[in-house]
């Protein structure tokens, strides 16, 4: 209490009386908070005295800042400390000028200085979870009623790969703080069966990404990958899928075995014919549904490498991984693999006289002896001595 009292002293010195509450709910308004502050003078009233926080995406940040006339209205308010609006109890506790201040500078509100945080005079947004295939005319008609900052070509950044491939997320430039403001609200909304998440960004932050984007587009060779093809597709079925597009040349990948696997290579006489491949992503060869990837020269081949990593099966029925030739799945041994012959008592009999019984839950020195010994990964049967 007398830690209170001192700070209260400290705040009657600077003739301001801050208030910070938090834990409101999202859809809390300036008018929720007037209400719950009934009794309490606001100086400039609930229009100029109440600053509700945001965060970098223009939502609710669940925090304000009110400040009140005198002293005695700060101490009133602080009474309505865990009090409840709508289902939320709300925390109230004493701030300052400096603490709103760096607060909503943090959120962007004013011009700030940390890496990755953006201004307001920016006017960019970031989308994540765009369709793969969204383009500039897709994207520019999500944002349909927001105004641009240029053409749709040079408003609209899409982030690719190393690969080239599109990432599923953009960088869109608008014209005012309004249309940007505008831009926040489409936040979770559908483009074809994806909901995009949009956020505001910073022009540096948008800047270095896209000069990594574009060095990775410069090394971009003409080159798709496709997948879920049948297995008796041919090349000119391939060729005929791309059709008018100019396809140089196709080379369908097989196992080491010789077979074809589904996968295929397909090398285009230029990039714009490569880009206009890519929208034949989900079309059908026949009855099977194909995709199409970017690619480069150095995945190229014409068959799976059996040398290359893949899953081993050991014999205890687990997986490992690893490089090698795959070893063949021996599946469960069998009690029955050896010539056996059934005795009077249905059960089976070797040629040595040592009786078997698959169903047997009888575990001890007998196991040893089974083949494998006490290895064996499957001691489900027990084997005993004749008359045991």
């Amino acid at each position: 209490y007398n830690e209170y009292k001192s700070y209260l002293s400290i705040m009657e010195t600077d003739t301001e009386y801050f208030l910070k509450l938090t834990g409101l709910p999202f859809s809390a308004t300036v008018a929720d908070i007037a209400r719950f502050l009934a009794g309490c003078d606001i100086k400039g009233g609930k229009t100029t005295g109440i600053t509700i926080t945001k965060d970098t995406s223009g939502r609710h940040s669940g925090k304000c800042f009110v400040e009140v006339l005198t002293s005695d209205d700060l101490t009133f308010a602080l009474k309505k400390d865990r009090q409840y609006i709508m289902d939320r109890w709300i925390s109230v506790e004493t701030s300052s000028r400096q603490e709103m201040e760096s607060e909503l500078n943090s959120y962007g509100r004013f011009i700030v200085t940390w890496e990755g945080a953006y201004t307001t005079n920016d006017n960019i947004v970031k989308c994540r979870g765009l369709p793969w295939r969204a383009g500039p005319s897709e994207i520019a008609c999500f944002f349909a009623g927001c105004d641009l900052k240029e053409s749709k070509t040079e408003s609209i950044h899409i982030i690719k790969n190393r690969e080239g491939r599109p990432t599923g997320q953009a960088f869109v430039e608008f014209l005012t703080a309004t249309d940007h403001d505008l831009a926040l609200k489409k936040h979770r909304e559908y483009m074809g069966h994806r909901f995009v998440e949009v956020t505001s960004a910073s022009r540096k932050v948008m800047e270095d990404t896209m000069a990594e984007s574009k060095v990775f587009d410069e090394n971009r060779e003409p080159v798709l990958y496709m997948r879920g093809l049948p297995f008796e597709c041919t090349n000119d079925e391939i060729i005929e899928f791309f059709h008018p597009l100019e396809v140089v040349r196709v080379q369908i990948v097989r196992n080491h075995g010789g077979n074809p696997i589904g996968e295929a290579f397909a090398e285009f006489n230029s990039l714009d014919d490569n880009d206009k491949a890519l929208n034949k992503f989900g079309q059908r060869i026949g009855k099977r549904y194909i995709e199409v990837f970017q690619s480069h020269s150095k995945y190229w081949c014409e068959t799976r490498d059996p040398n290359k990593e893949h899953e081993f099966h050991r014999g205890d029925g687990s997986r490992t991984r690893g490089v090698g030739p795959r070893r063949p799945d021996l599946g469960r041994p069998s009690p029955y693999s050896r010539d056996l012959a059934r005795d009077t008592r249905g059960r089976y009999r070797g040629s040595d006289g040592d009786r078997y019984s698959p169903h047997s839950r009888r575990f001890g020195s007998a196991a040893a002896a089974a083949p494998g010994g006490s290895r064996d990964p499957y001691p489900r049967w027990v084997l005993g001595k004749s008359g045991a």
